[in-house]
């Protein structure tokens, strides 16, 4: 059984998202789901290198909504949080945090491992170029390296396409969550990582 912690934070999402686009929220899942998704979520050799030139970085088990669905070999903690994500009732959480004002719908989701000199160059989605609707991406970080979360693929929202002015970044890599508005004016990215540092994530955007 999956529980997130959108409802108890409905609130502060709606406000933080309305006013500057973007929140930081712990512990997203419960920790007894966390913990068994964590344990077998998947080796690197599984994934593949990113063809993107904004981004060096391993992914795979990509979903797009009428498009691909991932290829598990078994049922497991990775595909069941797939399945919820994906659930009318994870869409019906998302929806509340603006009263159900907008119909979202989960467009994609994503696993992925950075490492040694992985990086995400700052950058505004494609979205945000062309939609004025509230569009929210999330960031779910599984693991990383905490002690050095600059440098362990902590992906921070910044007003230029340097990184230099940063305006939130993660406190933890560990059962966390970056949520975003991708139509909004600001930019988002990580630093080149360094020796022993490395993240997992699953990434899942939610459109109108």
């Amino acid at each position: 059984t999956i529980n997130t912690s959108l409802s108890k934070s409905y609130n502060q999402i709606k406000n933080d998202i309305e006013k500057k686009g973007y929140i930081f929220l712990t512990n997203f899942i419960n920790q007894e789901y966390y913990d068994k998704l964590l344990d077998s979520f998947p080796e690197i050799h599984e994934l593949n290198k990113s063809k993107s030139p904004l981004k060096n970085y391993d992914i795979g088990y990509i979903y797009l909504k009428d498009r691909h669905n991932p290829s598990f070999k078994n049922k497991n903690y990775l595909s069941n949080f797939y399945d919820y994500i994906r659930s009318k009732k994870f869409q019906n959480e998302v929806s509340m945090i603006f009263d159900n004002q907008y119909n979202f719908f989960c467009k994609n989701i994503l696993t992925s491992i950075a490492t040694k000199s992985s990086f995400l160059i700052p950058h505004k989605d494609s979205l945000s170029k062309e939609k004025k609707d509230i569009n929210l991406n999330f960031i779910y970080f599984i693991d990383g390296y905490d002690k050095n979360i600059e440098y362990s693929g902590g992906t921070f929202i910044s007003k230029d396409n340097n990184g230099n002015k940063i305006l939130l970044s993660p406190l933890t890599l560990k059962n966390s969550v970056l949520i975003y508005d991708n139509t909004r004016d600001f930019f988002h990215g990580f630093r080149i990582l360094k020796e022993n540092c490395y993240r997992k994530a699953i990434t899942f955007q939610f459109n109108q």
